[in-house]
């Protein structure tokens, strides 16, 4: 997703966010969780609807970021 490296997702960048909000309150390991979650922060804009929707199956160290992502990335 970084720029960077000149890979254009544009194509692939709506089902990919989408993806990486499921990831973030499905996975069960948490090492997955927290790049879902730095991918979504470094690379992406809100609104997280699935997140939002799904906040009580976030992982309770991520609840903090999810909610900022909530409120601000609106």
């Amino acid at each position: 997703m970084d720029p960077y490296y000149k890979k254009y997702i544009s194509a692939i960048q709506d089902p990919l966010i989408k993806l990486l909000q499921k990831i973030a309150v499905t996975d069960d390991d948490i090492g997955i969780v927290h790049e879902a979650f730095h991918l979504l922060e470094a690379y992406t804009e809100g609104p997280y609807e699935i997140l939002e929707k799904n906040m009580n199956s976030i992982p309770e160290e991520y609840k903090p970021t999810a909610l900022y992502y909530d409120k601000y990335m609106q």
